[in-house]
């Protein structure tokens, strides 16, 4: 669909940085995914998921204290359970 039939098609796209984010993304999901296919591991489902929670949460959480420090909060108040119920149909609320 990108390159219209034509491989040459490929080399004139150009990315935004969103684009870009989503094709590292896919990328390494992808490579995420192979894997965990062939790379054996010795523990079962459950505590596989658990570990892959666990990591993650190690890794994010440093950038969603950063961003608590960083960003103003939001006052409790009367608009605030509007917004969250309208945000995710209208993310330009």
């Amino acid at each position: 669909m990108i390159a219209k039939g034509d491989p040459a098609n490929l080399l004139e796209v150009r990315f935004s940085t969103g684009g870009f984010w989503r094709l590292v993304c896919a990328v390494s999901w992808a490579a995420y995914s192979v894997l965990l296919k062939f790379w054996p591991s010795r523990m079962g489902p459950a505590e596989r998921l658990a570990a892959i929670i666990g990591g993650g949460l190690l890794v994010l959480l440093p950038f969603k204290r950063l961003k608590a420090w960083l960003a103003p909060t939001r006052r409790w108040g009367p608009r605030l359970p509007r917004w969250w119920c309208w945000r995710p149909c209208c993310p330009a609320c």
